[in-house]
């Protein structure tokens, strides 16, 4: 059974590391089985963020996963890849910070 470490790493706005966020993962199907023919636990594989906002999780490789970090409003469904290791938000429809919307300045929007 082949696995992917996904990773990440989380900040509070003011740029500190979030500490002992729970982040966890579980099937997107059930029951689940994947592309090897193996069958997979229902039960949520979770890591807590250390000291420096980082967590991993260990995946199996080729399984759609729902991931869920509620600290941060975050629900993402996922496929893992084919690879020793890879970030988390590399994976999602998630924005970066540089795609940051214009904000409307009252005299240029109507609706305000």
């Amino acid at each position: 059974m082949a696995t992917c470490t996904v990773t990440g790493t989380i900040y509070y706005s003011d740029g500190t590391p979030a500490e002992l966020i729970l982040v966890y993962a579980i099937p997107a199907m059930s029951p689940a089985v994947s592309s090897t023919g193996y069958a997979i636990s229902p039960v949520p594989i979770q890591a807590l963020t250390s000291s420096t906002g980082f967590f991993s999780l260990n995946l199996m490789i080729g399984v759609q996963f729902v991931v869920t970090i509620q600290a941060i409003g975050f629900r993402e469904k996922i496929v893992i890849p084919n690879s020793l290791s890879y970030d988390l938000f590399n994976l999602t429809s998630v924005p970066f910070g540089d795609e940051v919307p214009p904000i409307d300045h009252p005299s240029e929007n109507p609706n305000w």
